[in-house]
């Protein structure tokens, strides 16, 4: 065969080969677009095909988004009432149960000398936004010293004695449930004597039954109660003043219940009576 065969041979060939003309603008339009996209979605040019159906959700998403609000608004009001619902439960448990907690409350108050003083609690709800787990509810303390008076936020109404001796109520109610407790009464017991402050120290003591109470106090039958005692002094160190505490041994506790009863000057019979209250 000479090579003049052979070329003809090769076009016939040539010509027998059905082929599409290619478009070599098209295909550099696509590599730029191509490049383009990866740009966009921040990912490598040969990572690309990679979110190929993360966007495909995507757009299906855009498309559909009447119908996907639709969806997700019906979850989301399914899961509220649900929540409603349950939280009416607690709801109504907490109301029924602080009704009780205020009468025993109230019915306390005069021994503490708060004579016509009441508590109720006031439930409202609160905000949506403001939902959590443990309910709904929006609890006010509400309080009055006089019958005749409207109730007001116990933050108000009450003084800082009043609501010592109010916590000293609650925590005596629940004396039986709390445990390992630490508490601190500052002078719970001010502005009382007779009765009313033996009323206080009883209950203080019966609190510390299972909790660590620490008391300060100018009652000689709040302080004869306790186990240990420690005083504080203030004094004056290099002309400025510091305060030291120190405890007291049998001999000490005595000598100062008894300057409680007598006063700067301690007698015999103070003496006497601050043994006798604490041996009892």
């Amino acid at each position: 065969m000479d090579i003049n065969e052979l070329i003809n041979d090769l076009e016939n060939k040539f010509n027998s080969v059905d082929y599409d003309e290619i478009d070599f603008d098209e295909i550099d339009e696509k590599i730029y677009q191509y490049q383009q996209l990866s740009k966009f979605f921040e990912v490598d040019p040969k990572n690309l095909f990679s979110i190929k159906e993360k966007i495909l959700i995507e757009i299906d998403s855009l498309e559909n988004f009447d119908k996907e609000k639709k969806n997700l608004f019906n979850k989301y009001t399914s899961a509220l009432n649900n929540y409603k619902e349950e939280a009416l439960k607690i709801s109504n448990f907490r109301k029924k149960e602080s009704k009780k907690i205020s009468e025993n409350i109230n019915k306390q108050l005069p021994i503490v000398n708060i004579e016509q003083g009441q508590i109720i609690f006031k439930f409202s709800e609160k905000d949506e936004k403001d939902y959590n787990s443990e309910g709904y509810d929006e609890l006010d303390v509400l309080f009055r010293t006089n019958k005749n008076s409207d109730f007001s936020s116990i933050k108000k109404v009450a003084s800082g004695g009043e609501l010592s001796r109010l916590l000293l109520i609650i925590k005596s109610l629940s004396a039986n449930n709390d445990k390992d407790l630490t508490l601190i009464f500052d002078e719970v017991d001010s502005g009382l004597s007779g009765k009313i402050a033996s009323n206080v120290s009883e209950k203080i003591n019966n609190i510390s039954k299972k909790n660590q109470v620490i008391a300060i106090t100018h009652s000689p039958q709040v302080a004869s109660k306790a186990n240990k005692h420690w005083k504080i002094k203030k004094v004056i160190k290099n002309d400025e003043m510091t305060s030291e505490i120190f405890e007291l041994n049998d001999e000490s506790r005595i000598n100062e219940i008894a300057s409680l009863i007598s006063g700067a000057k301690i007698t015999e019979t103070a003496k006497k009576v601050a043994s006798d209250l604490l041996k009892n």
